[in-house]
């Protein structure tokens, strides 16, 4: 059983959760929620338009399964909680 999360620095085709998925490990907040990547995790102040990305993931294997799966914004950082049971 593994359990391997974080800031990927990646959108979900790039390389590293492409592996991970390819890999048969699974996407918590992508198999609990449809269009995953329209959730933001991640969020700059540019201008004239912040950029915002879903970089942070959480990653289980077939020996777990995901209930629910959430995004929690918070004040003091730029990256949002990413929460999955």
């Amino acid at each position: 059983p593994t359990i391997v999360l974080g800031d990927f620095n990646s959108i979900s085709t790039f390389v590293a959760p492409r592996t991970l998925t390819t890999m048969g490990l699974v996407d918590s907040f992508a198999a609990a929620n449809p269009d995953p990547d329209t959730h933001p995790t991640w969020t700059w102040p540019t201008r004239p338009l912040p950029i915002s990305l879903r970089i942070d993931y959480i990653f289980h294997t077939k020996h777990f399964s995901t209930g629910e799966s959430s995004i929690i914004r918070r004040d003091g950082s730029d990256h949002a909680l990413v929460v999955s049971e």
